[in-house]
């Protein structure tokens, strides 16, 4: 079997060491990198369908995420060096609000937008509204994400929108929310363009209204 047969396999196991293990050895013996990124999507597009179809849930999809997360991790760097591009999806700057110190959903969502080709710009948790803002400012993302785990903290969200909306980026930047108390209903409330239950539907969202 070829390099890229086996970090197929590797993925479907869910073995993160043996996938890092093989992009290494893949690209010391002249693969080309961009060719294990296609292999890569390729394997996450049939999770995806998968999952729609109900017939694997989302620990199987987060688990085969870190697998491609350690690939991507190899060939990455590789592909930067060599001066070549790698496709984005676009930029997405995410974090978890102020006051809140949930971060494993948050983190679950940017593993996987990396793992279907996003640039993440993962600030954290209980990310003070402040440096939160200074943040987009400076780096522009074409989208932002917000999880709220709390009640007392999803006007958090409210307040970031309002916020962009006053400096006039609100219309520059797509922004995205999610998190335990967070709603369809809610999201439309507060001006968010769109919303996600979880780290799927945040991929498939952000999908939709960066292409629109």
């Amino acid at each position: 079997m070829s390099y890229l047969d086996d970090i197929k396999d590797a993925i479907s196991d869910f073995d993160e060491d043996r996938g890092r293990e093989l992009a290494e050895e893949a690209v010391d013996e002249g693969v080309d990198p961009l060719d294990i990124l296609d292999v890569v999507s390729e394997e996450l597009g049939k999770l995806g369908e998968k999952f729609d179809a109900g017939e694997i849930f989302l620990p199987t999809v987060m688990s085969a995420a870190d697998v491609v997360k350690a690939v991507m991790d190899v060939v990455n760097p590789v592909i930067e060096e060599s001066g070549g591009e790698r496709d984005s999806e676009g930029s997405v700057m995410i974090a978890t609000v102020e006051g809140d110190i949930h971060d494993i959903g948050k983190s679950m969502v940017a593993s996987m937008l990396l793992s279907n080709g996003y640039d993440v710009i993962d600030l954290g948790r209980d990310v003070p509204n402040e440096d939160f803002l200074k943040q987009i400012e400076e780096k522009m993302p074409d989208a932002v994400g917000m999880s709220s785990m709390l009640t007392t903290t999803m006007g958090r969200q409210e307040e970031i929108v309002e916020a962009l909306r006053e400096k006039g980026l609100k219309d520059k930047i797509k922004v995205i929310v999610g998190g335990a108390p967070i709603t369809q209903s809610y999201a439309d409330e507060i001006g968010a363009d769109g919303y996600a239950k979880d780290a799927i539907e945040a991929t498939k969202t952000l999908n939709k209204i960066l292409n629109n």
